[in-house]
């Protein structure tokens, strides 16, 4: 059986609005059982949130140091970059969007040794609407690809789901990925050599760069929201 393993964050602001709590009811009810879920919590939320039935909620703070290193000492230079005019600029927003290469870094740390199959991110914001069979799963995450994803001819990755196959070379994409985050021996770090910083950026160059085999699940779409167009 392909072991499958799903993995979220999100602030505080999304579980009080209501929108991960639904994440991850649903995530839990419609996805199969084997399927390991889990979320990793920041912002003092562990014991807010309490337990939700088949996720397993993990402090954020006591798994990945070396990105929430990055995370602390960058946001507050990054701030003014990102608020300009009083209006929010997401393309240089290096230090959120980190959180979510936090939270990957932290569950490949878990994995089962030797680990075969996926390790899924899904958005904190994506809710799952009906029952998902696993046939349908390794549709979406097949043994002869490195990564299953989103790509738009437009406007680049949507990096609302990514499944990194560990059966190929997906720990070699996501090790590459978190590589734009750790400074290197001169102590400047690559992400901010890139024309964005942001993690759907980071993740297209990574892609790119290392020539990874992969399935696009937005083929053939031109719309920015490109969910509706594809299989998800």
């Amino acid at each position: 059986m392909l072991d499958i393993v799903v993995v979220t964050t999100f602030p505080a602001q999304y579980w009080h609005e209501g929108l991960s709590k639904a994440m991850l009811e649903t995530l839990s009810a419609h996805w199969p059982a084997h399927v390991r879920k889990i979320a990793f919590v920041r912002d003092d939320l562990r014991h807010t949130i309490g337990s939700v039935a088949g996720v397993e909620i993990m402090n954020l703070d006591d798994r990945s140091t070396t990105l929430l290193s990055f995370i602390r000492k960058f946001a507050p230079a990054i701030k003014p970059l990102v608020t300009r005019d009083d209006r929010y600029e997401y393309k240089w927003d290096a230090a959120s969007f980190a959180f979510k290469i936090a939270a990957l870094d932290a569950a490949r740390q878990l994995l089962d040794k030797p680990f075969h199959g996926y390790l899924v991110w899904l958005d904190a914001d994506v809710v799952t609407l009906k029952d998902i069979p696993m046939d349908t799963i390794k549709e979406w995450c097949p043994d002869n690809v490195d990564v299953s994803c989103l790509l738009r001819a437009k406007f680049g990755p949507e990096c609302g789901f990514i499944g990194y196959n560990w059966l190929a070379r997906g720990s070699v994409l996501l090790d590459r990925v978190i590589a734009y985050y750790k400074p290197r021996a001169d102590g400047t770090y690559p992400v901010f050599n890139q024309k964005e910083w942001h993690d759907s950026y980071v993740f297209g160059e990574a892609l790119r760069a290392g020539r990874f085999c992969f399935l696009n699940l937005a083929a053939g779409t031109t719309e920015k929201h490109c969910w509706p167009d594809t299989p998800l």
